[in-house]
């Protein structure tokens, strides 16, 4: 009996540690994909061609579905809303990827990204094959981003009632105001808002949550969505500090409101991908990605390791010739105003190895 009941408990373990889905055979999640929307309007030629384009996803099932198709059977609905720009000698495309939880119908991951086509001189008579050609680039970065994400192993590291801490902070580009998702498993619980941080950790407030779901230590951390810029911080601030201000305390406030303007106003340029000491092969075609919030950049340059390539303020990314040297590359980004001053990012480093 006693050996009996040793060995019940023993499995009571092993299941309370190692839930039932992580002992069975892991499956991707399967994502329905109600298409993409161009200018509100969805383009059937583009939305056929997301899912297969998304196929070599490690964590992610795309599927092509209708308005009439149930959802229940998916762990998410995702929608593509696009934008195209033609300038002078590119197209631009502005892809912003949505996907709703199908529990509880609100957004588990908005991802926005930049992408531009190849270069072209002259008249263009036809813009379908450079439109979708920018689209293309655009969705291999979201795909790129989402699979990081779901891969990334931050978790809530303290949590009390509506407020939780966790492992992400300004040394992935976290701003305040940034909203992140909480997940339980495969199930989105909670959101909350990005309320304090430091270089490794933030604090956030919740903003959402599902029934009777609170963040709780060891839950899944991953970002729903990046504001543009942090001015979104300041408007956050700027009503406990306004309420806060009373009487003769009114001109501690406003020089905490001008503070905490300043300090949110001050122009940023973060590198996003490839990650610090990322490692690539011998005619590898590299995507640089960053973000800025200063809205006057005109052009940027992408340094690496003192050879210049220029794009303009609306575009957030290039694609660098292959590289075939195998050694170590350090590269940054400088962004050029109309005045002549300019923004520089932190320098990364990236290897080409055999």
């Amino acid at each position: 009996m006693r050996r009996f009941l040793s060995i019940v408990i023993i499995i009571f373990f092993i299941f309370e540690l190692f839930p039932v889905d992580a002992l069975s055979e892991q499956r991707k999640l399967k994502i329905g994909v109600m298409g993409v929307f161009v200018e509100g309007k969805e383009d059937t030629s583009l939305s056929s061609i997301v899912a297969p384009i998304f196929s070599t996803s490690n964590f992610f099932d795309w599927e092509r579905i209708g308005r009439d198709t149930p959802t229940s059977i998916y762990w998410g609905i995702a929608s593509f809303d696009v934008r195209f720009k033609h300038n002078t000698s590119n197209v631009c495309a502005n892809v912003k990827l949505l996907i709703k939880d199908t529990r509880t119908n609100t957004d588990a991951f908005i991802l926005e990204t930049n992408a531009l086509s190849s270069p072209f001189t002259g008249t263009v008579l036809d813009w379908k094959p450079l439109e979708k050609e920018a689209f293309l680039n655009a969705i291999a970065i979201l795909s790129k981003r989402l699979d990081d994400m779901w891969r990334s192993s931050s978790v809530v590291i303290y949590a009390e009632g509506n407020v939780f801490e966790s492992d992400l902070g300004k040394d992935i580009g976290i701003v305040e105001g940034t909203v992140l998702g909480i997940f339980r498993g495969n199930n989105l619980i909670a959101k909350g808002k990005v309320t304090s941080l430091s270089q490794k950790t933030c604090k956030a407030e919740v903003i959402y949550k599902a029934e009777n779901e609170y963040p709780r230590l060891g839950d899944i951390v991953r970002i729903a969505y990046i504001p543009p810029s942090p001015e979104v911080s300041f408007i956050n601030q700027a009503v406990p500090v306004l309420n806060a201000i009373a009487g003769i305390a009114i001109l501690a406030g406003l020089v905490t409101l001008y503070n905490i303007a300043k300090a949110n106003m001050a122009t940023w340029i973060k590198l996003r991908f490839p990650e610090d000491n990322a490692t690539f092969h011998p005619g590898d075609l590299i995507t640089f990605l960053w973000l800025t919030n200063d809205d006057s950049i005109k052009n940027f340059a992408l340094v690496i390791s003192g050879n210049i390539y220029s794009t303009t303020g609306t575009s957030y990314n290039y694609t660098a010739p292959s590289v075939s040297v195998e050694t170590t590359y350090v590269w940054k980004v400088i962004g050029y105003r109309e005045d002549g001053s300019f923004v520089e990012s932190e320098s990364r480093t990236f290897k080409v190895v055999p």
